[in-house]
Order: C-alpha cells, then sequence, then structure tokens
C-alpha cells in the first residue's frame, strides 16, 4: 500500500491529479448526504396545512375554522389570525396543534 502511495504522490502532476480525485470522491460524498438530509426532512407547518385542505378538498381558511372549534374562538378571532397567517406565514399555536393532534405526520 505504502508503494502505491509513493508511486501516486511521486511527481506533482501525480499529487495534483491524486488530490484532485479525492476532492471529486468526497465532493459526491458531500452532495449525496445533502441531498439525502433535504429528501428526509421534516415539512414544516404550511405544507401540513396546505396538504392537509387539498387532501379535504377544503381551503386552508375552513382548516383554521376547524381548530378554532376546539378553542371555541370567535369568527373575528379566526379571521384575524388567518388574515395574520397570510402576512406572516405563520401559524397560530391552535391550528399547528390542530394538525398534529389529527394525525398529521411531519415527513
Amino acid at each position: 500500500m505504502k508503494e502505491l502511495i509513493d508511486l501516486l504522490l511521486e511527481s506533482k502532476t501525480h499529487q495534483v491529479t491524486f488530490f484532485m480525485l479525492l476532492s471529486g470522491i468526497a465532493g459526491s460524498i458531500l452532495i449525496y448526504l445533502l441531498e439525502h438530509k433535504l429528501r428526509r426532512r421534516k415539512r414544516v407547518d404550511q405544507e401540513i396545512i396546505f396538504d392537509k385542505a387539498r387532501e379535504m378538498g377544503c381551503s386552508e381558511f375552513d382548516i383554521f375554522k376547524m381548530a378554532a372549534k376546539d378553542w371555541n374562538f370567535s369568527d373575528l378571532k379566526v379571521e384575524e389570525d388567518f388574515r395574520a397567517y397570510i402576512r406572516t406565514n405563520e401559524l397560530p399555536h391552535y391550528v399547528s396543534s390542530y394538525l398534529h393532534a389529527n394525525g398529521e405526520n411531519d415527513e
């Protein structure tokens, strides 16, 4: 093995080639790991509510109304919270809790 390494590193050309090969292998491994990680990331609440609404054939606002029933919130509060969600893209706690309590997984 030592002879092989010595042979690979005996000239500048071999050294450059060897390190380019190692860099290519390391880069390929890194790209593979990053793609794998991205494919396995958890879905955010905004994706979950979007998917749930499409699955149920309703709007995201309807999901807000369903979630609010458990908390006895007024229609006005639900409308204000939905407007805030549209502006900030942040779900209120009761909607997020509703989605996770009703079997929506994050993957």
